[in-house]
Parts: C-alpha cells; structure tokens; sequence
C-alpha cells in the first residue's frame, strides 16, 4: 500500500514578511516555520531515468544543485539557501532563491522541499493531502494548469492569503514524483509583484533538470 507522503501536519507554514516569502501550512513571505522532522526524507537521492529533456539555461546563469536535481537562476535572482535554513528560519529547505540581493532585500522566494517517498503515479490522488499541508485557515485556493517540470508531470496550486504582519502574499506551489520521492517547488510573492515573479518562475521551471 503506498504511503501517503503528506499525511503529518503542519508540513509546512504560512511566514511572515521578514526575511523570507515561503509556504506555511498557510503560505506566507519570508521566515516559515517549517517541521524540523525530516526523518523521512533521504539523504542522498538515487540517480533518476529522467525523459530526455533539454534545460534552458543561459550560459553565465547561476545554477543551484539540489538532492537530486538542479536549475538555473533568472537574472537578479540569487542563492539564499543557507540564509533561508538559518535567518530565515526555514530549516528543512533543500534549495531557495530569492529576487533580490539577501533576505532583506527582496521581491519573492522560490524554495524547494523534499517530502516523504511514495509509490503512488497518481499525482491527483496526492493533491487533497498535499495541498492541506501547505496552507491552513482563511484563504483562497486555486487550482493551476498541469504542468511539466524536467520531463516529469507536476500538479500545482495558487493560494493567497494574509501573513502575520497583514500583507498579502500569493503562493504558487507544484508537486513532482521523480523517482517515489516528492518535490515541492513554491513561488511566493507580493500580489502587486506576481506577474514578473510568475515570468521568473517559469523561467526556472525551464531550466530544471533531474539527476
């Protein structure tokens, strides 16, 4: 029987702007207050059969290497992955970038997590948990397009909803399945700043590739 990779609570936390846009069980900009519990995941992760796919990545683009995957950087992006896990206060972040210079200084996040391993090929039979795990609480929740990220078929969400400190902070989050384990890939960002760090956004998704 598959297991089901989002089945404990609070996977994720809604921040608040400061340091960090991120998803919360409540999606939030800036400084989520993520489980620490990653027991789950794995250390290392084995080397995929990824669909031949082929990046788009500008030759002087900044690239950032996850556990099992890697990706390219727009311009005025930057990799803030140690400042997300320690100043940020997003501990179990695999990779994160931010449109801007620092934590201070910035217009979005995108942060990558791992999350549990599963059998399951469905990915729509995932979404009711998945999705319950990123956000909590009052807000407004969107379904977006299909998509595919490095070859493999990805289902996302939009959610919108006020932070701690009263700001608005939109999410756009995926899930993947590469090789049983699960990837979630989140955008947040300003509404007012949404469209330009939804351009970026795909441009990242562009570049993915899968180890």
């Amino acid at each position: 029987m598959s297991r089901d990779p989002y089945a404990r609570p609070g996977w994720l936390r809604f921040g608040v702007i400061g340091p960090v846009l991120a998803l919360l069980v409540v999606i939030g900009l800036l400084v989520a207050n993520l489980t620490e519990d990653s027991s789950d995941s794995p250390d290392e992760i084995s080397q995929s059969t990824s669909p031949t796919v082929t990046p788009e990545r500008p030759a002087d683009a900044e690239i950032i290497e996850g556990r099992g995957y890697s990706y390219a950087l727009p311009d005025e992006w930057t990799d803030q992955t140690e400042a997300l896990r320690t100043e940020g206060g997003l501990p179990t972040t695999d990779t994160g970038a931010v449109w801007g210079d620092d934590l201070d200084d910035l217009l979005a996040n995108v942060i990558v997590q791992l999350g549990d391993t599963t059998d399951e090929t469905d990915l729509e039979s995932l979404r009711s948990t998945w999705e319950a795990g990123l956000a909590s609480g009052n807000h407004a929740r969107t379904e977006v397009p299909a998509t595919s990220i490095g070859g493999y078929d990805a289902i996302g969400v939009r959610l919108e909803e006020s932070n701690a400190r009263g700001k608005r902070v939109a999410s756009t989050a995926y899930l993947v399945v590469v090789d049983e384990q699960t990837y979630t890939i989140v955008l947040s960002t300003p509404p007012s700043y949404e469209d330009d760090a939804l351009a970026a956004f795909t441009t990242i998704l562009d570049s993915w590739a899968w180890a």
